[in-house]
């Protein structure tokens, strides 16, 4: 049985590591509660890599970019992007990009340094991503409806049940990040 790996990846020096590894610390146990849902495991473990670059990442179930602010995003350079971000906590593309990559991005300056904060965006994020769901997911509640509001049970056996969904991660952030610097 593989295992299902969750990439954080830092653009930029927006967060230090020791803050990276804490936010990873509050996601691994709500992923360990989608991945074993009774007597039901659907991968050997959940690794989170918080030193994720485009050359380790290319097998990993999830990739989640952490951007200083929306005014960085990376997802505004993809060509299915529509919108505007601004305000937002993070964002994940859909429809997806037109290679059938699912970006998804966290804003930092947003969430004001609240680690928890930034660590529900990211499940939230995670929930757009897995279970390929646009505005809809926000009618589902707790992480993937309210601001603020940590993983239900709801939300944990919502993922239980499409984590063995392959999606592809869009692996562009890296270098559409290196163009937006320029």
């Amino acid at each position: 049985m593989p295992n299902y790996v969750v990439s954080l990846a830092v653009l930029g020096n927006c967060l230090p590591m020791e803050q990276v590894q804490a936010i990873a610390a509050i996601l691994r146990p709500w992923f360990d509660s989608c991945n074993e849902q009774g007597s039901v495991r659907r991968f050997t473990q959940v690794l989170i890599d918080v030193n994720a670059t485009a050359a380790n990442s290319t097998h990993s179930n999830l990739v989640i970019y952490f951007v200083n602010s929306s005014d960085e995003s990376v997802i505004v350079t993809t060509p299915n992007f529509r919108g505007d971000p601004d305000g937002l906590g993070g964002l994940t593309l859909h429809p997806a990009h037109p290679t059938g990559e699912a970006p998804c991005e966290v804003y930092v300056s947003e969430h004001h340094g609240d680690l928890r904060e930034m660590a529900i965006t990211v499940f939230h994020e995670a929930m757009h991503n897995q279970l390929y769901l646009g505005n809809s997911l926000h009618t589902h509640g707790g992480a993937a409806g309210s601001p603020g509001t940590g993983p239900t049970r709801e939300n944990f056996t919502e993922m239980h049940n499409s984590l063995l969904t392959r999606r592809r991660q869009w692996l562009g952030g890296w270098a559409a990040y290196e163009r937006i610097r320029l």
